[in-house]
């Protein structure tokens, strides 16, 4: 049985998320996991893919809010995708990347869950990925946080993720 390369994509991980009013939903716990995840994938020699939106508001390029948070160090072997849309996908290279690296499946992590980290999930199904979706490493600062965050998980179970915790996925 051939062994499917896989990436890990890390979603929006900046600073901008955490300066909101309403706080970001389990922020300690959901960043932890998408370092374990980190760390799982370079200790297995998995791709990654760190992904950082801008806009000319509060992620505007070189600002404060488009940082990457402190606990997301990219290594220089890891690639970095700007993107101005909701989806990784959209208007990028990372199709291309990761079919020039034979990737087949995606482990998606990241922000915002009803956001850009949906709009990538449902991109690498429709460009026909396997989908992993890390369910507790994913986010939102939305006063329903918790409820959104279950119902995205079914939905995107029902589209064809395969949808683990984080603990799951990296044993």
């Amino acid at each position: 049985m051939e062994t499917k390369k896989t990436a890990l994509l890390v979603v929006d991980v900046q600073l901008g998320i955490f300066n909101n009013k309403i706080k970001v939903f389990n922020e300690e716990v959901v960043l932890n996991n998408i370092c374990l995840l980190l760390d799982f994938a370079r200790n297995n020699d998995m791709e990654v893919f760190i992904i950082q939106h801008h806009n000319k508001g509060n992620f505007a390029i070189n600002s404060e809010g488009w940082k990457l948070h402190p606990k997301i160090n990219p290594l220089e072997n890891e690639t970095l995708i700007n993107k101005t849309h909701g989806s990784a996908f959209e208007e990028t290279n990372l199709k291309d990347l990761l079919d020039h690296k034979h990737v087949k499946r995606v482990i998606i992590t990241g922000f915002v869950t009803h956001g850009c980290f949906k709009a990538t999930a449902i991109s690498a199904i429709n460009c026909g990925y396997e989908v992993i979706i890390a369910e507790d490493a994913h986010s939102s600062y939305a006063k329903d946080a918790k409820n959104l965050i279950l119902a995205w998980n079914n939905h995107l179970k029902n589209l064809g993720c395969f949808v683990k915790k984080t603990v799951d996925i990296i044993n």
